[in-house]
C-alpha cells in the first residue's frame, strides 16, 4: 500500500510575518473623544446634584448666592384686648410681605398653643391650617406659599378661647387675665429662617 507523503505546516518566523492590519487611527481619535466627554458628562451631573433645573419657584438667585427673599409680618405684634370664653374662635388678619428682590417660599407655619391656627390665603384660597408642631408637623401637608418680589398675601389666626375648656377663673387661673401667643412662618432664607409674630389678649370668663 502506497503512503501518501504529507509536508507539515511550519510557521514561518515572527520577523517574516506580515503586521496586523489594527484599526484606523481616525477611529481611536473618536473613542477616545467619546470617553472623554463622557467622563465629563458625568463628572457634573454627580457634582451638581441634579439632572435637570430646579423648579422655579425655588431658584433663589444665582449659583453661590445664599439670600432670597426677605419675609416680613405687619403687624408683627398684635393687642387683642378682651377676649370672652363665650366666643368660639377670634380671627385676627395680618399681612406676609416679600420684600426681598428674589422668589420667597414659605414652607411651613408653627404656633405656640393648639388654641392658635394659622394658615395663608394663597391665589384666592385659604390652605391649611397649621398649629403646634406635634399637631402639624413638617410633612402634614403638601403644601408652600410662593411669593414674588414685592407680594403680599394674607395670613390668617384663629384663637380659640374654649380650647383648654371652659371654667372659671377659680377652677383654672391659668387660662385667665393676659394671655400670649407666637406663630412663627419659616422660609427657604438659609440667612433669615423664619420670623415670628406675637399676639397678647386678656382672657376673661
Amino acid at each position: 500500500m502506497k503512503r501518501e507523503n504529507r509536508a507539515a505546516a511550519v510557521a514561518p518566523p515572527a520577523s517574516e510575518r506580515p503586521p496586523r492590519a489594527g484599526p484606523p487611527r481616525a477611529a481611536l481619535g473618536a473613542v477616545g473623544l467619546v470617553a472623554v466627554v463622557a467622563i465629563v458628562a458625568t463628572a457634573w451631573l454627580w457634582g451638581s446634584g441634579s439632572l435637570g433645573p430646579e423648579p422655579a419657584a425655588i431658584q433663589v438667585g444665582a449659583p453661590g448666592d445664599v439670600r432670597s427673599g426677605a419675609i416680613v409680618v405687619t403687624p408683627p405684634r398684635l393687642d387683642v384686648g378682651d377676649v370672652f370664653m363665650n366666643v368660639a374662635e377670634v380671627p385676627m388678619r395680618f399681612e406676609v410681605t416679600n420684600t426681598g428682590e428674589r422668589v420667597a417660599v414659605i414652607t411651613y407655619i408653627e404656633t405656640s398653643c393648639d388654641c392658635t391656627k394659622a394658615t395663608i390665603v394663597f391665589e384666592g384660597r385659604e390652605g391649611p391650617r397649621f398649629a403646634m408642631s406635634h399637631s402639624t408637623p413638617p410633612g402634614t401637608y403638601d403644601w408652600r406659599a410662593v411669593l414674588a418680589p414685592g407680594e403680599t398675601v394674607e395670613l390668617l389666626v384663629y384663637y380659640d378661647p374654649q380650647a383648654h375648656g371652659v371654667f372659671t377663673p377659680e377652677e383654672a387661673p391659668a387660662i385667665h387675665g393676659p394671655i400670649t401667643r407666637f406663630v412663627r412662618l419659616y422660609s427657604d432664607d438659609p440667612s433669615d429662617p423664619f420670623v415670628d409674630l406675637r399676639i397678647d389678649l386678656n382672657q376673661r370668663h
